[in-house]
């Protein structure tokens, strides 16, 4: 093809046809540009192809770890709410708000409700990968982008939330310890305890003043890590909503 252009170009030159030679040439030059443009678009779809072939893989990742972590939070907080719950129904009885005999009420099976409380520690492998990639940056969804940045800043909420839960949990648990009977709850709250001969029951707890402040702490600490958790909720259905798998 090379051969045959410079044939022609020779050719109107031998024939002194100066003008149409130049006429030419620019013709040659302008199918040559309107070559190069063709291929580097053709260059340019075949790029944005890969780029969305693999964006939507890494969305498909992420669905599939955000909806696991979806099914494991909302587990955790029917958990928590049955603790809430028990909670609720101690202090209640405790004020004399709640119209129930103590000795006719399981206290033991009552108490380890309120200590058998889950903890959320979500999947984040696919989304570290992809920060520590860089691959987080080239979405093309500013939107997806903004909830993970939102997710990050939840998580860190989620574990500053848990560690003060934790101290009131702890306190609680201790106070418990040195003032009750732990096996007589673990007797009640889990399979295989044999029940203590040194305390069948912790009655007196009821009457117990730090025994409730304890609770309260405990009960508050637990209720803002619950909203904490129904905040994340919310974010993660978003990305889950964002990542959904697109035909390409």
């Amino acid at each position: 093809m090379i051969k045959f252009f410079r044939k022609i170009r020779q050719n109107l030159l031998k024939e002194g046809k100066t003008s149409k030679y130049f006429k030419y040439a620019l013709g040659e030059i302008v199918l040559v540009v309107i070559g190069i443009l063709i291929a580097l678009q053709i260059n340019n779809w075949n790029e944005d192809r890969k780029d969305n072939s693999e964006e939507q893989k890494i969305l498909i990742n992420l669905n599939t770890e955000f909806k696991s972590n979806l099914i494991k939070l909302d587990s955790i907080i029917l958990g928590i709410n049955y603790s809430i719950k028990s909670m609720d129904s101690l202090l209640n009885i405790m004020n004399k708000t709640l119209d129930v005999n103590p000795n006719e009420i399981n206290l033991n099976r009552l108490i380890s409700r309120t200590i058998n409380i889950p903890t959320y520690f979500p999947s984040s492998m696919v989304l570290r990968e992809l920060e520590s990639s860089g691959k987080l940056a080239k979405l093309k969804n500013q939107k997806i982008k903004d909830l993970f940045y939102s997710w990050n800043s939840k998580v860190d909420h989620i574990n500053v939330i848990g560690e003060i839960n934790s101290t009131a949990f702890g306190d609680y648990l201790n106070y418990i310890k040195a003032n009750g009977s732990l096996r007589s709850i673990d007797f009640e709250g889990n399979e295989g305890v044999t029940q203590s001969i040194l305390g069948e029951d912790n009655l007196h707890l009821l009457s117990d003043l730090k025994f409730e402040n304890s609770l309260d702490d405990h009960h508050v600490s637990l209720k803002i890590r619950l909203d904490s958790y129904t905040e994340a909720v919310k974010i993660i259905s978003a990305i889950i909503k964002q990542t959904e798998p697109t035909t390409l």
